[in-house]
C-alpha cells in the first residue's frame, strides 16, 4: 500500500509532465487505483472509535517504544486508544485503563478513564465526548496525523 507521501510525490510528478503524450493511461489510471485503495483502507482503518491495542500492563504499554504498533500491525496514531487488560489476573488493579497515544512526546500517553467501573450511561457520554472531539480537529492536526 502506498503512503500518502508517495502518492502526493506521483501527482506532483505527473502534474510536471508537461509535452504531449509523456503521460501513459497507466501513469494516470494507476495513480487513481492507488489512491482509491488508499482511501479504502483509510475508511475502513481510522473511521471508528475503538481499541487499536490491548497491553497485560502499563508497564508493557511503556516498553511498547515511542512508535507503538496496533493489533491490525500499523502504528498507532494520534488519539487512538489502548487498552489495559491482563487476562491472567482480573484483580490488576490497571485493568480497564484506556489511553490514548499523544504521539513521541516526553509522555506519550494520556490517561483518559477506566472502564472498569462506568455504567452504560457514563459510557455513552464518554463515546460521545470522543466524538465530538474528533469532530473539532483541525485540518493542521489531521495534515500532522497523516504525514507521521
Amino acid at each position: 500500500m502506498k503512503t500518502i507521501n508517495e502518492l502526493q510525490q506521483r501527482a506532483e510528478e505527473l502534474r510536471n509532465k508537461t509535452q504531449m503524450l509523456s503521460i501513459s493511461p497507466e501513469d494516470t489510471f494507476g495513480l487513481q487505483r492507488d489512491i482509491l485503495d488508499y482511501l479504502a483502507d483509510l475508511e475502513r482503518n481510522s473511521k471508528s472509535i475503538g481499541i487499536r491495542k490491548t497491553y497485560p500492563s502499563v508497564a508493557a504499554m511503556l516498553a511498547d517504544g515511542d512508535e507503538p504498533i496496533g493489533s491490525n500491525g500499523k502504528p498507532l496514531l494520534f488519539g487512538q486508544l489502548v487498552a489495559i487488560c491482563d487476562v491472567n489476573d482480573r484483580s490488576n488493579a490497571e485493568n480497564g485503563f484506556i489511553y490514548a497515544y499523544q504521539n513521541r512526546n516526553e509522555n506519550p500517553w494520556l490517561l483518559v478513564g477506566n472502564i472498569n467501573n462506568i455504567n452504560e450511561a457514563e459510557a455513552e457520554l464518554i463515546a460521545d465526548t470522543i466524538m465530538q472531539r474528533l469532530l473539532t480537529i483541525s485540518k493542521s492536526e489531521i495534515n500532522n496525523i497523516t504525514n507521521f
